[in-house]
């Protein structure tokens, strides 16, 4: 491979290392740090984030705290109906951070909508009211379940649907059901927490957000040292977690279930780590990034992307290394590449999946991945592929093609080292976790496994 090309490639981990060098020192309180507690529940009046007189908003208390205090976030039933807007805050600093501790709190979009104020059409049977703020990626939840807005005209909804149209809503309820009989919320926020400006060392964990608008985690500007350690999200209007601008983030350890995205970043600038990440059934996108050609640098490790339309979206600066992609639809892409990547130990495992698709604007290298589906690799370029791509020591299912365009080039077996049967997805992760074919560790593939058998529970 030229010089060139792994000089490109070697770019974000020459940064990974400095990167996560500035996020340990997030671990560290000063000995003088404070607990500043929050607790939804409390009764109004002084507030000093006392256990005896807590803060009841999150947002105040991280506005109260300084450089090396924790905010003890208390969870409480039904949980923080706000947004943790931490924009223009300083934040804390090297080695003193200011540490957000959720407890396993949950963040909440939506507000209940009164049973009043909905009107029956008779004739169509579709109710309707113009009282609701609706927002950019605005959604219902009934009985739980985020219902996204109908394509269809208010007279032709489908039970169960609704839809918008001039600033008035129009449902039709289930068979048998009005809106009275049913819990109806309606998304109200924006973001469950928001950064932006010049925030530094800030360390976010244990936090749940649902139904908000736009992004679980949102982060803007030039925000530098911002870590999020398990903080969830699912039924998202947008992304579960993204980032933006110039910023430098670590999320590390997240499940994401129902969002637009899972991982969408688009930073133009800066870093970003992502890493023991579960995508669950993304709408478009377990883990991307835009500008596909950006300067900003991408690690993701340790992940896991079940159900995905696309797994990965990847483009220049992009380092995956232990991924695993597995999808039952009957469609889709699991890795999309422009502006070259390096992908390290990935399985993929669906049959009805295109397993690759590069478009060549860069130098793509692939050491150690595995496909396991009756789709064809797909690379769009006009050049000799040695001069695009390198498969080292790659497996694929037997009879597996690759395109070049539309035209097909040849059998896999050309160009990757290593054929096996095409088989099930539970046979592809046994087969992994006995070495054959080489791929993600297995540590890895045991996680995906319980994966699986969580989603077949239907547990969230």
């Amino acid at each position: 491979m030229p010089s060139a090309h792994r000089s490109s490639l070697r770019r974000p981990l020459l940064h990974l290392g400095r990167l996560l060098a500035l996020f340990a020192g997030l671990a560290a309180l000063s000995l003088s740090a404070r607990e500043l507690h929050v607790r939804g529940d409390s009764p109004q009046g002084h507030e000093d984030g006392s256990p005896e007189h807590p803060w009841r908003s999150i947002t105040g208390a991280v506005r109260a705290a300084v450089p090396g205090d924790l905010v003890l976030v208390h969870p409480v039933e039904g949980g923080y109906r706000e947004t943790v807007n931490l924009y223009g805050i300083q934040g804390g600093t090297p080695g003193n951070p200011i540490t957000i501790d959720g407890q396993g709190s949950e963040l909440i979009g939506s507000d209940p909508v009164s049973p009043e104020g909905w009107m029956l059409d008779e004739k169509t049977g579709v109710y309707q009211r113009s009282d609701l703020r609706v927002i950019r990626r605005f959604f219902l939840v009934m009985d739980g379940a985020a219902i996204f807005p109908s394509k269809e005209a208010p007279a032709n909804l489908p039970p169960g649907q609704w839809c918008e149209a001039g600033g008035v809503i129009y449902f039709r309820p289930p068979a048998g059901k009005t809106p009275g009989d049913m819990a109806i919320e309606a998304t109200v926020r924006i973001n469950g927490i928001q950064i932006a400006g010049e925030t530094t060392e800030i360390v976010i964990r244990n936090f749940n957000a649902r139904y908000f608008a736009n992004d679980g985690y949102n982060i803007h500007g030039n925000a530098r040292a911002v870590a999020f350690h398990h903080c969830n999200a699912r039924d998202m209007g947008d992304e579960g977690f993204s980032a933006h601008g110039t910023t430098e983030t670590l999320l590390d350890g997240a499940i994401y279930e129902n969002c637009d995205n899972g991982v969408f970043n688009v930073n133009t600038g800066g870093r970003t780590i992502t890493r023991n990440i579960v995508v669950r059934a993304a709408r478009r996108m377990g883990f991307g990034i835009h500008p596909r050609d950006g300067e900003a640098e991408h690690t993701v490790e340790n992940a896991i992307l079940i159900d995905c339309p696309v797994g990965l979206g990847l483009g220049k600066n992009t380092v995956v290394t232990n991924a695993i992609i597995l999808s039952d639809l009957p469609a889709g892409t699991a890795i999309a590449m422009d502006h070259g990547g390096r992908l390290e130990r990935v399985g993929v495992s669906g049959r009805a999946m295109e397993p690759l698709q590069i478009k060549e604007a860069g130098f793509f290298d692939l050491s150690r991945v595995c496909f396991n589906s009756a789709r064809p690799i797909r690379i769009k370029t006009e050049k000799p592929l040695a001069e695009v791509i390198r498969f080292d020591a790659c497996s694929a299912a037997s009879g597996l093609g690759l395109k070049s365009g539309s035209k097909p080039v040849g059998p896999a077996s050309e160009w990757i080292s290593q054929e096996f049967p095409l088989v099930s997805t539970a046979e592809f992760l046994d087969g992994l976790l006995a070495g054959k074919p080489h791929g993600p560790s297995p540590e890895l593939v045991r996680k995906a496994i319980q994966e699986l058998r969580r989603g077949e529970k239907g547990d969230r």
